[in-house]
């Protein structure tokens, strides 16, 4: 409210909280009259106070009119020092309030539409402070949300990078082993295949020495019977007129040749 108020300035003030509050002016001018029992129109400040704290209490602002400090309420009872400067501009003698004047009906409605407006105004300022709070605490808890977040995001690429690490070296031992595996069976195989060889021209060897020893053998069977066609020929008619048979001389010299000295007779 301003330093000074047009009188439709208060009506408008009037207005708002007769809005905010319907039925306000009327239980305001019944509580007056039920208090003023001798008629007189005007009743002390000590008597309506009490009104106007059950009216603001009924109305939920309680939290407004209980003590302790810095509500209204000193001793119990509003303290009309919060309202000095509005009720002036109101058109409302302060000095009614502290010293044994009465208010009229007007002056008593004008009183309880300041404290309204005063608490209204009291709470609004509290709500946007509460709401800046909220506002800063749900920045401090999105920041600190987001900062978890980063973190965790963070170790969980670190653990990631751990794990494909272990991974891969795992399975670089495995491929080493299959390796080694591999290189054991090759070596294993050269060497079979390696004695299969050996075997094989120990066994041709021996083959051919043992082909070596038949030819000579037949060789040696060929000699001996061009030999006997010889003798037979040198002693002309000796092999027509019998079969030829070797002297005993020439057949131990025959078989000697053929079997060798160790079988020799």
């Amino acid at each position: 409210m301003g330093a000074s108020l047009t009188t439709q300035e208060k009506h408008n003030i009037k207005r708002e909280i007769y809005t905010l509050y319907p039925g306000l002016e009327q239980q305001l001018e019944m509580a007056f009259s039920c208090h003023d029992v001798e008629g007189t129109l005007a009743l002390p400040y000590a008597t309506l106070e009490p009104v106007i704290r059950h009216l603001l209490m009924q109305y939920g602002l309680i939290e407004y009119v209980t003590p302790p400090p810095p509500c209204p309420l000193g001793s119990g009872a509003l303290d009309p020092a919060h309202v000095r400067h509005e009720l002036a501009e109101f058109g409302v003698a302060t000095t009614r309030l502290f010293g044994d004047a009465n208010l009229s009906v007007e002056d008593f409605k004008s009183l309880a539409v300041v404290w309204l407006k005063k608490i209204l105004d009291t709470h609004a300022d509290d709500q946007a402070e509460w709401m800046e709070k909220l506002r800063a605490d749900q920045e401090e808890q999105s920041a600190n949300y987001a900062k978890a977040m980063k973190e965790f995001q963070e170790q969980y690429v670190k653990q990631q990078a751990v794990y494909q690490q272990g991974l891969e070296e795992q399975q670089k031992q495995i491929q080493d082993w299959n390796r080694l595996l591999e290189d054991a069976h090759k070596t294993q195989q050269q060497i079979y295949d390696e004695e299969v060889r050996r075997m094989k021209e120990i066994q041709e060897r021996e083959a051919r020495a043992s082909e070596i020893a038949r030819q000579e053998e037949l060789e040696l069977i060929r000699k001996y019977q061009q030999k006997l066609e010889e003798i037979a020929k040198s002693e002309g008619g000796f092999g027509q007129a019998n079969p030829y048979v070797c002297p005993p001389v020439v057949l131990c010299w025959v078989v000697c040749d053929v079997l060798g000295p160790e079988k020799s007779i």
